[in-house]
């Protein structure tokens, strides 16, 4: 019976893999700018996702929030890294080789990263992961109408930044 029940939740996780890797390495990965610390964060999520299934009641969720504060955990551990680096250091670089990197990508994730904590990740949330600002919300840990106004935000510092840097 165990045998049975072990292999009902490894269809189920294999499903939630499926339905929901692509979609939630790519939030983190915009939050990160990189894919690979991403892919860590995103697996990471679903190891405890499998050792918690049990008790998750909506899967896709508690996935994005796991994944999303794991990926500011990582981000804040990032600038006390270049923070320290820099009391040491002249400068850090810290950016894709530019062959590998689409031009209009680049801008529009210079874009991104120019804006706030809270606003860039309404951003990513709503509108490429496409959930509801309701969902969004519970992520991030306010309400809706905050999340809609991070997003109303995002939107003048992005047409700000985008126009600044194309004229």
């Amino acid at each position: 019976m165990a045998d049975l029940r072990a292999g009902m939740k490894a269809d189920g996780l294999d499903e939630l893999y499926r339905a929901h890797w692509g979609r939630t390495v790519a939030v983190a990965s915009h939050l990160l700018g990189d894919r690979s610390a991403a892919e860590d964060i995103v697996q990471e999520a679903f190891v405890r996702l499998a050792d918690e299934l049990d008790t998750v009641d909506d899967p896709g969720p508690w996935l994005r929030t796991v994944t999303y504060r794991r990926a500011l955990n990582e981000l804040r551990r990032r600038d006390r890294e270049r923070a320290a680096i820099s009391r040491h250091a002249a400068t850090v670089t810290d950016s894709y080789p530019a062959e590998l990197v689409d031009p209009i990508d680049a801008r529009l994730a210079a874009a991104l990263g120019q804006l706030r904590g809270n606003q860039r990740a309404a951003v990513l949330l709503c509108w490429v992961d496409e959930v509801s600002t309701a969902e969004a919300a519970r992520t991030i840990g306010c309400s809706a109408a905050t999340v809609r106004v991070h997003l109303y935000r995002a939107r003048k510092a992005l047409g700000h930044a985008l126009e600044e840097e194309h004229t």
